[in-house]
């Protein structure tokens, strides 16, 4: 048999998720918009860390990171070859 989730884990998801699609949206203010609403129903000191901790933690972030990825240049990306001919060029 199946429970239902209690009115604070509703509550908790409800508010990072619109904390997230505001981040998604305008670039930042995640933690603006969840912290205080997650204040509302637990104490600053359990909201603070669960904010952040879906901040850099957040599913989407591995997407994004992926995509990413194949937008890179991988050649001579590791090595540092570029870098080290454009400062011998400006020394000689």
């Amino acid at each position: 048999m199946v429970s239902l989730p209690d009115s604070l884990t509703v509550y908790v998801l409800a508010v990072l998720f619109v904390a997230t699609l505001i981040r998604s949206t305008l670039g930042f203010g995640e933690a603006l918009i969840a912290v205080p609403l997650l204040a509302l129903r637990m104490s600053v000191a359990v909201a603070t860390p669960l904010a952040v901790m879906v901040s850099v933690l957040g599913p989407g972030r591995a997407i994004v990171c992926r995509r990413q990825r194949s937008l890179l240049d991988q050649r001579g990306a590791g090595d540092g070859s570029d870098l080290r001919g454009r400062i011998e060029r400006r020394l000689v």
